[in-house]
């Protein structure tokens, strides 16, 4: 069960609006991806976090809607803790990636991709 929405959490700071994204029990390795459905970006982010979760790499993943669900650039950012000018927006057990590249860079990284 989702915890609460973004727009009821703008006020409460920095990680609250993050943390709304987490499912209670959440284990590690869950990504939470903001985007917009229309940006190719958050297209293949989202394909990411399908694959890893699907090949057992991830315990899972929330990806976030921004117009749907009324979060701004300017809501991540304070969760981010610096300025934030693109989409996606990805976190991974509640730690700032980046965008789809730091993403990619990450998941290669930590061999999640390997077979």
């Amino acid at each position: 069960m989702l915890l609460a929405k973004a727009s009821q959490l703008r006020h409460n700071g920095r990680n609250f609006l993050l943390k709304a994204y987490y499912f209670k029990g959440a284990l590690p390795m869950f990504v939470v991806i903001f985007g917009r459905m229309s940006c190719p970006f958050c297209v293949r982010a989202k394909q990411l976090a399908d694959h890893l979760e699907s090949t057992g790499k991830i315990e899972g993943y929330r990806y976030v809607d921004m117009p749907t669900e009324g979060v701004t650039k300017e809501d991540i950012a304070k969760t981010a803790g610096k300025p934030i000018h693109t989409v996606p927006q990805i976190f991974v057990d509640q730690q700032h990636i980046g965008g789809f590249t730091e993403f990619d860079h990450y998941v290669r990284n930590k061999q999640l991709l390997a077979s």
